[in-house]
């Protein structure tokens, strides 16, 4: 890949991991918004659930993410 391209690819992975963070920090203080209203015990638990499993499944997701949008990069710049 040319000098350009490569610039291009880690502004554009910079940018998408700085979004998907936010994303992420977002979903996280919604559902503990949603939990601190719920109408009863069970559908706080349930959110207070949500969050711990988004926040041990985020940094996967985020890598996986990532590295398919490096490879899609690759393939699509590179002939």
């Amino acid at each position: 890949m040319s000098a350009p391209v490569i610039e291009l690819k880690a502004m554009v992975h910079k940018r998408l991991a700085n979004q998907l963070q936010l994303l992420f920090d977002r979903v996280d203080d919604a559902l503990f918004d949603m939990a601190e209203s719920a109408a009863s015990n069970q559908q706080q638990n349930n959110f207070f659930e949500s969050m711990r499993d988004v926040r041990f499944k985020r940094v996967d997701i985020e890598k996986r993410f990532l590295d398919g949008l490096q490879d899609d990069f690759v393939a699509l710049f590179s002939d």
